[in-house]
């Protein structure tokens, strides 16, 4: 839509078509913030980045011993945090909140 390429009734038409269980109400309400935050949908990528990072970095600190339950449960364990602190508790690194605090701090 952000293209010009389909109008808001074409992008709906689409979802309905290709996301299983998608309604038309649900699909317009959903087009409606991607077209208002263009941004948003970039969250969602980078939560996922963080997160697989954080799954990498635990198996390997874990070794044999890393269980894929386990992991959710404390991930889930430490609330809405960001996944840095979370990261953070899980692994005992602090090198990235390190580097968002020094960048907070420089002119």
């Amino acid at each position: 839509m952000q293209t010009g390429r389909f109008t808001l009734q074409q992008a709906i038409d689409h979802m309905v078509r290709e996301v299983p269980l998608m309604e038309p109400d649900l699909a317009r309400y959903d087009l409606a913030i991607y077209l208002r935050r263009p941004s948003y949908g970039m969250n969602y990528v980078m939560g996922k980045l963080q997160m697989e990072d954080l799954l990498n970095e635990r198996a390997r600190q874990l070794g044999d011993t890393f269980d894929l339950g386990r992991f959710h449960d404390e991930f889930l364990a430490a609330g809405p945090m960001p996944i840095s602190l979370i990261r953070w508790e899980m692994t005992g690194r602090d090198d990235h909140m390190r580097k968002i605090t020094a960048q907070g701090t420089q002119p």
